[in-house]
C-alpha cells in the first residue's frame, strides 16, 4: 500500500498530499533505493503515455528512459552517498531536456528511505537559451572582428560596451576599460559636447542621426574624420534606454578629398592665369604698339610739313603710350616669372623710407603730367623683412594705378604704421572710387577687371593681382578702403 503523508490546515481538514502533487505542473515521482518507482504524478504518466500502475515497481531508467542501465547523470547515487539533495539537467527520451531535483526521504533516525524527483521540462528554455548563446557568440565574433567603431551607451552617455576597433583607436587595451567612459575621458571638450548633445537629442526624440561626417579632435593627437551612424537603443517595451553607434574612419578619403579640391582650385587658377595671359597679349599689348605705329606715322607726316606743335603733339603719344607698354611688359614678366618660379622669394631686412623714396621719385614725373601732389610721409626708417625686387613691384603698381584714378590737382599720400608686428603702408588717393561690385571682384584673376583712367588711361588689372601674390608670398594681407567718387585707400602688411 502507498504511504500517505497528511498535513493539517487551519480548518482542521485532511489534504492528501499526491492529490496536490497530481495537480501541479512539474513531473513528480518518488523512487526507492533500488531505483524502482514507487509513485508517480498524473503529469509524468501523461507524459509517458502510461497508468501508474504499469509505472510502479519498475526502474526509472527503464521506464523513462527505456534504458536498461542507470542514466550517466541520476542523482540518486549521490543522495544516497551524500544524504543531501543534488540537482542537474537530464535528457529524456533523447529530445527532451529537464531539470531534476533529487530530495532524500528520511525517517525520524535519519535513515534514507528513498528519493523524490521533481522535474520541469526546459526544453523551450534550453533552445532559447542556446540560440541566445549563439547569437552572442556572431555577435562577438562580429564586435571582435569588424573595423568599424561600434559602441552602446546609456542614457547618460557612458559606454557600456565598445567592441575592440573602438577600445584599439582609443588606446584602451581591455573593451571592459572602457565601460563608464564618455566621449569627455576621450576627445576635446568641444568634440564630446558636440556628441552628447547629439545622443541626448536622440533620447529625447527617438530619431536617429544617419551618415553624418564629424570632425574629430583629440586631447592627444592629429584631427580624424568620421562617418557616423547613430541610433537609439529600444527595449522590448518601446521604452529608449540608450544609445549606440557606428563610425567607420575617413580621415584618409577627407585628406583625399582635400588634395582634389586644392588641385582643382589650381587647375583653376592655371586656366584663368593663361587666359589672362592670352588676353593681355591679344589685346592689352597689342593695342599700345599699333597706337605707337599710327603715332610715328603721323610724326613722320608732321616733320615733312614742319608742324612743331603737331610734332610735339604726337611725340607726346608716342611717349605715353611706350611708358603704359613698358609698365605692363614688366608686369607680364614678373608674374610670368613669378609663376614659373623664376623670381625666388629672397626676403631681407629692407628701410622702408629707403624704398618708399625711390618709387616716389621715379614715379614723380608720371604724377607731374597730371599736376597731382605725390606725397611720401614715410619718414621714419623702420627695417622690415622683405624681399626687395617684390616691394618694388607692389609700391610701383599701387602708385601707378593711383595717378590712373586721381583727377588734376589731386593728391596721392603714401603712409606706413606699425601695427604689432607688421608694418601697415597704405596709399591714398581723392580719386575716383569705386562701386562695392569693383572692389569686391578686384584682385580675382578670373574675372576681367579693367576700368579707364580719369583721362582715358587703361590698364589689364594684372597690376593688383601681381600686388596680392607678392604680399601673400610675405606673410602678409592686402585690401582696399572705397567708395564710389570719393577715393580709394589701397593697404598692405608686411613682417617686421
Amino acid at each position: 500500500m502507498i504511504p500517505q503523508f497528511k498535513v493539517q490546515n487551519d480548518l482542521n481538514e485532511l489534504i492528501n498530499i499526491y492529490e496536490v502533487l497530481d495537480n501541479i505542473s512539474d513531473v513528480v515521482y518518488i523512487m526507492g533505493l533500488d531505483h524502482k518507482i514507487i509513485w508517480a504524478n498524473k503529469v509524468l504518466c501523461d507524459l509517458l503515455g502510461k497508468d501508474l500502475e504499469s509505472l510502479i515497481g519498475n526502474y526509472c531508467f527503464n521506464a523513462i528512459q527505456s534504458n536498461s542501465h542507470k542514466c550517466s547523470k541520476c542523482p540518486i547515487d549521490k543522495i544516497i552517498e551524500t544524504g543531501e539533495p543534488q540537482e542537474g539537467e537530464m535528457d529524456l527520451r533523447g529530445n527532451e531536456i529537464f531539470y531534476v531535483k533529487g530530495i532524500p526521504i528520511k525517517d525520524k533516525d535519519n535513515k534514507i528511505l528513498g528519493v523524490v524527483n521533481i522535474s520541469k521540462d526546459i526544453t523551450i528554455q534550453r533552445k532559447a537559451d542556446e540560440a541566445i548563446e549563439r547569437e552572442q557568440l556572431l555577435m562577438n565574433i562580429l564586435m571582435d572582428n569588424i573595423t568599424d567603431r561600434i559602441y552602446f551607451k546609456d542614457l547618460e552617455s557612458r559606454f557600456i560596451r565598445v567592441n575592440k576597433a573602438m577600445a584599439k583607436r582609443h588606446g584602451i587595451e581591455e573593451v571592459s576599460q572602457a565601460i563608464g567612459l564618455t566621449d569627455f575621458d576621450l576627445f576635446t571638450d568641444e568634440h564630446a559636447q558636440s556628441a552628447f548633445n547629439d545622443e541626448q537629442r536622440i533620447i529625447r526624440t527617438g530619431v536617429p542621426i544617419l551618415n553624418i561626417e564629424e570632425k574629430e579632435t583629440w586631447n592627444n593627437g592629429p584631427i580624424s574624420w568620421a562617418s557616423t551612424i547613430k541610433m537609439p537603443l529600444i527595449d522590448a517595451e518601446g521604452k529608449i534606454f540608450g544609445t549606440f553607434g557606428i563610425s567607420r574612419d575617413i580621415t584618409e578619403r577627407k585628406k583625399s578629398e582635400e588634395q582634389i579640391t586644392e588641385y582643382v582650385d589650381e587647375l583653376k587658377d592655371l586656366n584663368a592665369t593663361k587666359d589672362k595671359f592670352f588676353s593681355i597679349i591679344a589685346h592689352d599689348l597689342k593695342n599700345p604698339f599699333n597706337n605707337i605705329i599710327g603715332f610715328s606715322e603721323l610724326l613722320v607726316e608732321e616733320v615733312h610739313e614742319n608742324d612743331l606743335v603737331a610734332i610735339e603733339k604726337y611725340a607726346n603719344m608716342i611717349y605715353t603710350a611706350s611708358n603704359q607698354t613698358f609698365r605692363l611688359l614688366e608686369n607680364l614678366l614678373d608674374w610670368a616669372n613669378s609663376h614659373r618660379g623664376y623670381m625666388v622669394f629672397s626676403p631681407e631686412p629692407l628701410s622702408l623710407k629707403e624704398v618708399a623714396l625711390e618709387i616716389t621719385e621715379n614715379q614723380l614725373e608720371f604724377a607731374i603730367k597730371k599736376n597731382i601732389a605725390l606725397v611720401n610721409n614715410v619718414t621714419d626708417d623702420e627695417m622690415i623683412l622683405a624681399d626687395r625686387n617684390m616691394l618694388i613691384s607692389i609700391l610701383r603698381n599701387l602708385i601707378s594705378n593711383a595717378i590712373k584714378f586721381t583727377p588734376r590737382k589731386g593728391e596721392i599720400v603714401l603712409s606706413a604704421v606699425k601695427k604689432d608686428a607688421f608694418l601697415e603702408v597704405s596709399v591714398k588717393d581723392n580719386g575716383m572710387g569705386m562701386s562695392e561690385k569693383i572692389r569686391n571682384d578686384l584682385f580675382r584673376i578670373d574675372v576681367n577687371q579693367s576700368t579707364k583712367g580719369t583721362e582715358d588711361e587703361k590698364g589689364t588689372g594684372l597690376g593688383l593681382i601681381l600686388c596680392k601674390e607678392f604680399v601673400q608670398k610675405h606673410g602678409g594681407k592686402i585690401w582696399v578702403e572705397s567708395k564710389l567718387g570719393k577715393g580709394s585707400t589701397f593697404k598692405f602688411t608686411i613682417p617686421l
